[in-house]
């Protein structure tokens, strides 16, 4: 696919005020991050994918709303800046691509989903939003989205702000794809915890956000802090709102549940009613269900380990706000069943 300009551009003058706004915030003991934002000052040349690279970092120190602003600057001129922020040469052209936008629940087999559509259709991954936790749309990005394609798949909370910028920007459509809140809520506690011990990418954030002493404390105790905390919360609110949400918007914005349950057992029909959904051909189900995700090295997890480990009060916290019908609708166990 060809793109506008392989070679980047300079940012618009407002991103560059933006940029050194943000380089003021950023406190003088982050010495490697500052001189990161500061080269990308001081050239006035397009790193944007490489600042992107950062974002955590923004987001960490509080900053994600102006890295947003940033990010909306520098890319409104021109899309294959954007493109460029997820490592693709450009904007795709020459052929219009299917913009689908796919918002799923952490910890419910994002990667696995996201790199079969991506390689079926042979769209790149993009974002709309800067990273996964509670940020805005950047309008920008929402219109090159739309505008040239690709696939879209981020845990995006639909707060007022974020569905009035899809409706004004001209999105149709989306999937939420959700997962037991007792078994995402697992499946995340053990991948944080990972993801620390083994001093990942987002260890600095995830560590941020835990209390003083926490790997001192038992297992037991580390998995009880978390159920009862915003983290715990975090799940079946997600659920909660985008369900009302389908409703709310019903007559604006036509928005699709999948879960991963289905997912996981009956993988051709969960894909038969996705590309159907978003009119994506008669072929394509069997095209994506001959993709191995163990090929793609992801894997789907389990469904039922939250029953093993959790106790009957935390399992039912999990579930807060889920009512019976919607626990029915969606397969999932009803509590205190």
């Amino acid at each position: 696919m060809g793109s506008h300009n392989e070679k980047g551009s300079d940012y618009p003058k407002e991103a560059i005020y933006q940029l050194k706004s943000l380089l003021l915030k950023i406190p003088k003991d982050e010495i490697e991050f500052r001189r990161v934002v500061e080269h990308a000052t001081e050239s006035g040349r397009n790193e944007v994918r490489i600042l992107y690279q950062h974002h955590y970092d923004f987001y960490r120190l509080g900053l994600d709303n102006d890295f947003s602003n940033f990010l909306d600057m520098a890319c409104q001129s021109t899309p294959d800046i954007y493109y460029q922020c997820f490592g693709n040469r450009g904007a795709p052209m020459g052929q219009k691509l299917p913009a689908i936008m796919l918002v799923t629940l952490y910890k419910s087999g994002t990667d696995y989903l996201s790199s079969k559509i991506c390689e079926a259709l042979e769209i790149p991954l993009v974002r709309i939003l800067t990273g996964d936790w509670p940020t805005e749309v950047i309008p920008s990005w929402l219109t090159h989205f739309l505008a040239y394609g690709g696939l879209c798949v981020q845990h995006l909370q639909p707060t007022d702000i974020n569905i009035h910028r899809l409706i004004v920007g001209g999105m149709h459509k989306l999937q939420v794809h959700v997962r037991d809140p007792r078994q995402a809520f697992l499946s995340a506690f053990h991948f944080e915890e990972k993801i620390v011990n083994e001093n990942g990418k987002a260890a600095k954030t995830i560590l941020s956000s835990l209390p003083t002493g926490y790997f001192e404390m038992s297992h037991e105790e580390r998995l009880d802090l978390r159920v009862n905390s915003d983290f715990g919360k975090y799940f079946s609110k997600f659920v909660v709102d985008w369900s009302e949400a389908r409703y709310r918007y019903v007559d604006r914005l036509e928005i699709q549940f999948s879960t991963f349950e289905t997912m996981l057992s009956n993988e051709r029909s969960f894909m038969n009613r996705f590309t159907n959904f978003f009119n994506l051909g008669a072929n394509l189900p069997e095209k994506l269900s001959s993709i191995e995700g163990s090929r793609l090295h992801f894997r789907k997890g389990r469904s039922d380990e939250w029953k093993e480990i959790l106790t009957p009060q935390q399992s039912a916290f999990l579930m807060t706000g889920i009512s019976n019908e919607l626990a029915f609708e969606l397969g999932w166990e009803i509590p205190h069943q």
